[in-house]
């Protein structure tokens, strides 16, 4: 009797708990609306803000100490508290606890007002599908973020019309993760997410009549969530919705990280048993996630604009961690997703600094002479091979782990990049040991902080074992696309076709405005086809 108590104590302090963390978000939309004007009313919503962070950090200690997975008690939905599903609560309200007090100090009046309110409904929506127990909750709060994302993007009259394409891009992908929602209710009813795997084995077996095409329900749902996360994640070939939301203002550009533009890998992650079974989705998924890679890398390289440039990296990033999960390496997506978006967003706070500090640059009276390319080049293959002897010999266990030499390779380009990075800012090579001193630190501090997520995820996170493509193909692709945006940017051999490549992919991929001359083959070569781009198409 006594365990039974003890049991039930637990479960109704988790609820409370659950509760809680859904409920101060709704509590700090309705303050928004009624007081964020005053100084009172910003410092309580701040104050609830880091109130609701404190209960998701609780939540995430009772799940580490084996609290109960399954919640039905909030409100009389089917809630799940998993530590995936915690991590990517935390890093919802995590990043809302940041930028909250940017856009206290930046915006005024019903802009500020607007963002206070959908903020919360955003982050309470995120929650929501972070903490579902069944598909039908995870697709409520996927929809009920898309409404919000879409309120924040339109707050103001100049990102009215790139709202319009962000919502046309949201309602085809929410339209095709609702269908297969239909699908699976027509099926199997209303499952929880822990029986999906028997409900895949159901579709799979079920053909649809479409006449001599060989496709089964299972082929079709899986097809429906690919292409709800490829278009959540902004990826090609879908509507690229997120170069639109430049407009917007900065805090919304940095809250876009809280799980929204993130948010296709999680979808993935949770709904992996319903394309485990159907290669042409994993297939569908790596080319474009690949394929985005690549291209955004590329795009990345022509904007002279700070925020352009990393709207683009942020469309590579997502672009890799959809290709993480058609390779079945959800604990690589995981870690990618948390880390990436709260460096993302706090480079997106921050972008006005870049803007002063390039600005200086410009005002340099004496220009600094560039490293020749041969010496940066084998500083970032050093860098490199550095990051990947550290994994080999030093922490081995970091590719023990499901999906461990996936990043481990991508650690290795991102060490390669940062060295070349140095090199082209630093011209006292002599301080190079020191560089690849702070780089094996860095390196290290990042192995084993990886390591230690994914050990902690690693219980809860679905099988990868079959149904899967290799992860081989990721690494491959990955080192295709580092070929290209290296050849295409830092061409020294064919100059005129590097300049068309940059035209065509900025141009015809992504529709922009005209290309910039500020890319680093225009600077350096001079090229006159770079300033009149568009005969070049």
């Amino acid at each position: 009797m006594t365990r039974e108590t003890d049991c039930a104590n637990v479960r109704g302090m988790a609820t409370f708990v659950l509760t809680a963390t859904l409920g101060i978000p709704l509590l700090g939309a309705a303050l928004g609306a009624g007081a964020a004007d005053s100084a009172a009313g910003r410092r309580l919503l701040s104050r609830l803000v880091w109130l609701n962070l404190a209960a998701a950090v609780t939540l995430a200690a009772q799940v580490t100490l084996g609290g109960p997975d399954l919640l039905s008690g909030a409100w009389g939905l089917d809630l799940a508290a998993d530590r995936v599903g915690v991590l990517f609560a935390l890093l919802a309200v995590g990043i809302e606890a940041t930028v909250l007090p940017y856009a206290g100090r930046c915006l005024e009046g019903r802009v500020w007002r607007r963002f206070a309110i959908w903020s919360q409904l955003l982050v309470a929506a995120t929650e929501l599908a972070a903490m579902a127990a069944t598909m039908s909750v995870l697709v409520a709060g996927w929809v009920a973020a898309s409404v919000a994302v879409y309120c924040l993007v339109a707050g103001t009259a100049e990102s009215r019309a790139s709202a319009r394409r962000l919502g046309t891009a949201f309602l085809i992908g929410d339209g095709a993760l609702i269908a297969a929602l239909m699908t699976v209710w027509g099926f199997a009813g209303n499952p929880t997410l822990s029986q999906l795997p028997a409900v895949a084995s159901r579709l799979a077996a079920s053909r649809l009549p479409l006449g001599p095409v060989g496709l089964t329900a299972g082929d079709a749902v899986a097809a429906l969530v690919v292409v709800a996360a490829v278009i959540r994640s902004a990826l090609w070939p879908g509507p690229r919705w997120l170069p639109s939301t430049l407009a917007a203002p900065t805090p919304v550009s940095a809250l876009l990280h809280a799980g929204v533009v993130n948010a296709g890998g999680f979808l993935l992650i949770r709904l992996s048993p319903l394309f485990a079974g159907a290669p042409g989705a994993s297939a569908l998924a790596l080319a474009s996630g690949l394929g985005t890679a690549a291209v955004a890398g590329v795009a990345m390289s022509l904007r002279s604009d700070v925020k352009g440039a990393l709207v683009f990296s942020t469309m590579s990033q997502m672009g890799f961690m959809i290709a993480e999960c058609a390779v079945g390496a959800f604990a690589a997506a995981i870690f990618h997703l948390v880390a990436h978006g709260m460096y993302k967003a706090s480079l997106f706070l921050g972008s006005g600094d870049g803007i002063a500090e390039s600005a200086r640059e410009r005002r340099s009276q004496t220009p600094p002479t560039p490293t020749p390319v041969r010496v940066r080049s084998f500083l970032g293959f050093t860098g490199a091979f550095v990051l990947i002897a550290l994994a080999v010999l030093v922490h081995p266990a970091s590719l023990a782990q499901r999906g461990g030499e996936v990043t481990v390779g991508f650690a290795a380009v991102t060490s390669g990049a940062l060295l070349w990075g140095w090199a082209q800012r630093r011209q006292r090579l002599a301080q190079a040991p020191w560089a690849f001193l702070a780089l094996a630190a860095c390196g290290a501090a990042y192995l084993l902080w990886s390591s230690a997520v994914t050990g902690w995820l690693g219980p809860q996170l679905p099988s990868s074992s079959a149904g899967f493509l290799s992860p081989f193909w990721l690494l491959g692709g990955l080192l295709l696309a580092g070929c290209l945006a290296a050849t295409t940017a830092y061409a020294v051999w064919w100059p005129r076709a590097a300049a068309a490549l940059h035209a065509r992919i900025f141009w015809a991929a992504w529709g922009g405005p005209a290309l910039s001359t500020r890319t680093p083959a225009a600077e350096r070569l001079r090229l006159p086809e770079v300033d009149s781009w568009k005969q070049l198409v």
